[in-house]
Order: structure tokens, then C-alpha cells, then sequence
């Protein structure tokens, strides 16, 4: 059976977007899940006394979590079969997007966790207190894995993982070097939370939050919005 395209029904439906996830957690197996966590907690000795490379390693995380079903599809090459499920692409796009903002939030949340009960161990006596204790680290976690995750998909729907991939590898790198050369940025990390700092002091953190939230938000939607147009494009 086709993916429906019937332009009077844009709207995701919820049992589509239900099955769908139900089947991204089938996908994502016991095993690889206890081996994605375990390589995590395997890599905060190394880094977490860096509060920039364990940023990143809660990032790697999110990335992980995100990317996992579509590479493992894309290695057995099953997601041409999108093509034959009995929903419509709007629920495909709508369902990755929200599976997509569900692994950012699992990946914070024990990005969050393990900093609390791990860094006791390895830094008794911290200069400052840890990034992932404070409203401007843990808000830069996210909003900088939603931006990835608004640059990412569309790409994937439009190209397919490897060549999606690729070219989300050159984006991400062209960003960061236009984002350095006029601001000197070298850990974007540690630099997103003092911009975040700044901000909050300036006008508090409820307009922070909402104003970095809206925005995401906008971003996501356009993003959404192109992945649709593309993946209706794209020939599977």
C-alpha cells in the first residue's frame, strides 16, 4: 500500500504517529540500548572534568539516540518500506520529528543525572559549579541538539542517511567556522551558556526561557515544513 499524499488530510493522525513509535523502539533493541549506555557512562572519566567535553558527550548522546533508527534502517535497508506503511508522510515527518525531541530530552536528562552523581567522584572540589547544574548549561544542551536535530532531518529526508549525513557534517562545519570567524568562538558549548548568562541577567529567566523556546519552536516548524517538502519530493 502507498503513503497516502491526499492533500485534504495534512495532519499527522495519532495512530499513525503511535505505530510508528512503537516500532522505533522495537528497532532500538535491548542490547544496543545497554550499549549505548554503557559507552556514555564509559566516557565520563575521561571527560567529565572538562565541562566542555562532557557537554559534548551529552550532545554525542542525543546525536546517538536520534540517529540510531535511521541507521539501522538505512543499513538493512528498510526505510524504502516507508513507502508501502498505510500512513501518510506528514505522520512519518511529524513522528521523527517527535521521537527525534524525545531522545534530546532522554539524552538531557541523563546528561543531568549521571553529571550529578558522577562528578562527586572525579571532581570532589569544582572551581564552578558544573554546566549541567545550572539553567544556562542545561538550556544550551538543548537548544544547541534542536538546532542540530532542525538541520539534520531535512537533510535525511531529502537526501537518505549516508548522503544526509555527509552533507549535515559540511553544514554543521560551515556554520560553526562562520559563527567563529566574526566572534572568535572556539567551544560553542561554554560560549551558548555564558550568551544564555548574559541574557538572563539582563531580562530574567522566564523571558529567557520563553523567547529561546519560541524560537526553537519557529526553527523546528520550518524545518518540519522542509523535510515534508523534500521527503514528498524524494523518490523512495
Amino acid at each position: 500500500m502507498a503513503v497516502r499524499t491526499d492533500p485534504g488530510l495534512r495532519s499527522p493522525t495519532l495512530p499513525g504517529v503511535t505505530g510508528l513509535l512503537q516500532k522505533d523502539l522495537a528497532v532500538f533493541v535491548p542490547r544496543d540500548r545497554f550499549l549505548v549506555g554503557l559507552i556514555y557512562l564509559l566516557g565520563h572519566p575521561t571527560v567529565l572534568p572538562n565541562q566542555e567535553a562532557f557537554f559534548w558527550l551529552g550532545m554525542a548522546l542525543a546525536g546517538a539516540l536520534v540517529a540510531y533508527v535511521p541507521t539501522i534502517e538505512w543499513h538493512q535497508e528498510t526505510d524504502r518500506m516507508l513507502n508501502s506503511l498505510p500512513v501518510r508522510r506528514e505522520t512519518v515527518v511529524f513522528s521523527r520529528y517527535l521521537a527525534s525531541a524525545l531522545a534530546c530530552g532522554m539524552a538531557g536528562m541523563a546528561w543531568v543525572s549521571t553529571g550529578i552523581i558522577i562528578a562527586p567522584f572525579l571532581d570532589p572540589s569544582p572551581a564552578a559549579p558544573g554546566m549541567w547544574t545550572t539553567f544556562e548549561g542545561i538550556l544550551a544542551l538543548f537548544s544547541l541538539a534542536a538546532l542540530l536535530v532542525a538541520l539534520f532531518l531535512p537533510l535525511y529526508f531529502r537526501l537518505g542517511l549516508g548522503r544526509g549525513a555527509m552533507a549535515f557534517i559540511a553544514s554543521s562545519f560551515a556554520l560553526y567556522v562562520a559563527a567563529s570567524i566574526p566572534s572568535g568562538l572556539v567551544i560553542p558549548g561554554a560560549a551558548v551558556a555564558a550568551w544564555i548568562g548574559t541574557m538572563t541577567r539582563s531580562i530574567g529567566p522566564g523571558w529567557v526561557l520563553f523567547l529561546i523556546l519560541g524560537g526553537l519552536a519557529a526553527l523546528l516548524a520550518v524545518s518540519g515544513r522542509l523535510s515534508l517538502y523534500w521527503f514528498e519530493k524524494r523518490d523512495l
